[in-house]
C-alpha cells in the first residue's frame, strides 16, 4: 500500500470499542472477561487505524478506516449473547468503504 500510494485500509471495529473504561485499563488489571478483552482489542484496532491515517494517510488516494459491521450473527456472539443479524446487514457499510463509486 505504501509503495503504490493508493488504497483503503479497513479495520473491523465494534461499538464495544467506545467504552471509556477500556482506555483507562488496557491491561485489564481491574478484571478480565471475554467481553473485556474483545472491547480492548477493538479499541486498539481503532487507535491503530487512526495512527496509521495520521502517519501515512493521503486522502483520497490513501485512507485508513474502521467499521462496525453491526451485531452480526457469529459463533462468538451466539456464545455470549444470542443470535445477531444476518451477515448481509454488514454489506452496505462494507460497500460504502470499499467501492470506488463512494470515494
Amino acid at each position: 500500500v505504501r509503495n503504490s500510494g493508493a488504497g483503503r485500509v479497513l479495520v473491523t471495529s465494534s461499538i464495544s470499542a467506545g467504552s471509556r473504561d477500556a482506555l483507562d485499563d488496557l491491561q485489564c488489571s481491574s478484571g478480565w472477561s471475554d467481553h473485556r478483552a474483545y472491547e480492548v482489542s477493538k479499541l486498539c484496532d481503532a487507535m491503530i487505524a487512526m495512527e496509521l491515517h495520521d502517519r501515512y494517510g493521503d486522502p483520497p488516494r490513501l485512507t485508513f478506516h474502521t467499521m462496525d459491521p453491526g451485531t452480526v450473527d457469529t459463533k462468538m456472539l451466539r456464545a455470549g449473547w444470542g443470535q445477531g443479524a444476518p451477515v448481509s446487514t454488514a454489506t452496505t457499510s462494507f460497500e460504502m468503504l470499499t467501492e470506488d463509486q463512494y470515494q
